[in-house]
């Protein structure tokens, strides 16, 4: 038979100590899994801010390079903007590579969202002959073309992407060698 002591004993709960501890465990554990959460999901933020802006960039950039290739003449009117010529077509839908056509173009240039030409808009237009355009990429924070030779040129595109405090950039810069629809 037990003792009335050991009894009472064996039906004792955690004393006070033991659940303080057993506290400041499960709060410490549990502040560590937060910042863990917060952590990743800032990282996570991060990462798809550069994915978004990188392939913003790269749409933007190959819309113009694919234009430029086919062109058979380029002005840039001003620092922001670019307009690329084609070649003449003749009566049999060819290209005629020994005329430049001036009345078809495609225009490239930096804008707000409603399509007004600006050095400090966000978004890059591409614009035909007609004035009818679309928005190729938001976020722009520079646009900008420079003739190297007659028959190239350096396009340069910034995409800043921003979220709270996080903020991505990704810039890309392309020579393109055009003409190649010009004889020798």
């Amino acid at each position: 038979m037990q003792s009335p002591y050991s009894l009472r004993r064996s039906r004792r709960g955690f004393t006070l100590a033991e659940l303080s501890v057993a506290s400041s465990l499960t709060i410490v554990l549990v502040a560590g899994m937060a910042l863990l959460l917060s952590s990743a999901g800032r990282i996570q933020l991060r990462t798809q801010l550069r994915i978004d802006s990188s392939q913003t960039a790269a749409v933007a950039m190959g819309n113009v390079v694919l234009d430029l290739r086919e062109a058979s003449g380029v002005v840039i009117p001003a620092a922001h903007q670019l307009r690329i010529l084609y070649p003449d077509v003749d009566a049999a839908g060819h290209y005629d590579r020994f005329r430049t056509d001036t009345t078809r173009y495609v225009l490239y240039e930096r804008a707000d969202g409603a399509g007004t030409a600006s050095s400090s808009g966000t978004c890059l237009w591409r614009k035909d002959q007609t004035g009818a355009g679309r928005i190729l990429c938001r976020h722009i924070t520079d646009f900008s073309a420079a003739a190297i030779t007659t028959s190239e040129v350096r396009v340069s595109v910034r995409v800043a992407r921003v979220s709270g405090a996080d903020t991505n950039v990704t810039n890309l810069s392309q020579r393109v060698v055009f003409l190649r629809n010009q004889p020798n």
